[in-house]
């Protein structure tokens, strides 16, 4: 199971989306409904903030480049913030770290926007 949390960065146009449990099979879905909703709210900047993410399945990583693909479409962005050592080596094997930029922190996600 995969919960979210949101909030808008003071002074920006970057959404934050905190997620919390596990991006796998179950929840990929779940996570790609929500990140549509995002979109769909006008949220063209979005910071993924993955410290407390506990798993990350091939579902999930599939989930994280169907979000980097919807984003540009509606000429957005989306930064991965705060990855787990474990969880970033599954990124790192598959090679979606040249696709997908980590950043170590929010902050760092942050200006990257900038």
């Amino acid at each position: 199971m995969i919960d979210f949390a949101t909030r808008d960065i003071p002074d920006t146009d970057i959404r934050v989306v905190t997620m919390t449990g596990k991006l796998d099979n179950e929840s990929s879905e779940y996570f790609f409904t929500f990140i549509e909703e995002q979109v769909a709210g006008g949220h063209k900047k979005l910071v993924l903030d993955c410290e407390n993410l506990e798993y990350i399945s091939s579902m999930g990583l599939g989930s994280l480049m169907r979000t980097h693909s919807r984003m540009k479409k509606h000429m957005g962005d989306v930064k991965i913030a705060a990855m787990q050592d474990f969880v970033a080596e599954a990124f790192r094997i598959v090679g979606f770290e040249k696709i997908l930029n980590l950043h170590d922190s929010v902050e760092d996600a942050q200006s990257a926007f900038e």
